[in-house]
């Protein structure tokens, strides 16, 4: 692999992330305690498989959004919760932001083989989610799998570079998406997956389907 293909998928590679250093989610491994207080934590399950692809199943980087006008960024691939190979993975989201609204963009996704393929994409999500005061909230459980794009259907990710978005199906793939209200279980192995939680007051406010997707 030459100079210039390294620096290229090196750029490409931070426009998707947004920046060199992503906090991590608020509801991270890291935490021993929990507060709500101050900010109520958002959050939802995520499982993404590639069909279009199935040696290239893609890892979640990030979640970005905004709240009160303000961008923010949020680190997810520490809250993997299951690898299944070519069956996808599953992760937990979440993002903290004050009372009203706050807006979810995207989650940024990767896939490739080391120093042959690099690919970069994205689930776009264009919510407004509603956040009340001194919660967690639950948003849903989304399953989002990678298929074939017919005509205009929203690409994955961008055509450059051709080969590896083509090879990972992600320019010539679009999603199948759907949100489930899987509360009971999801808060459940949230609580198993982050005991400091366990005390916690939880509701749920579960988004829509995205729009521009099947």
């Amino acid at each position: 692999m030459n100079k210039v293909r390294v620096l290229f998928l090196l750029a490409v590679a931070a426009i998707f992330t947004g920046c060199t250093s992503i906090p991590n989610a608020p509801i991270s491994t890291e935490k021993a305690t929990y507060s709500t207080s101050e900010k109520s934590i958002v959050f939802g399950k995520l499982t993404v498989k590639n069909e279009n692809a199935t040696s290239f199943q893609p890892e979640v980087w990030n979640l970005k959004g905004s709240s009160n006008g303000e961008q923010f960024t949020y680190s997810v691939r520490n809250n993997l919760i299951a690898d299944h190979g070519e069956e996808g993975r599953e992760y937990f989201f979440s993002f903290e932001a004050p009372g009203g609204q706050a807006q979810l963009e995207e989650l940024t996704l990767h896939a490739g083989m080391s120093l042959l393929i690099s690919a970069n994409g994205a689930l776009a999500l264009q919510k407004t989610i509603d956040v009340e005061k001194n919660k967690v909230i639950y948003i849903g459980d989304i399953t989002a799998t990678i298929v074939e794009k017919k005509d205009n259907e929203k690409s994955v990710g961008p055509a450059i570079p051709l080969i590896d978005q083509r090879v990972a199906g992600f320019s010539n793939g679009t999603f199948v998406v759907d949100v489930k209200d899987n509360f009971d279980q999801d808060v459940a192995l949230l609580k198993k997956t982050y005991p400091a939680m366990e005390n916690l007051t939880f509701t749920k406010s579960v988004m829509s389907k995205p729009a521009v997707y099947r």
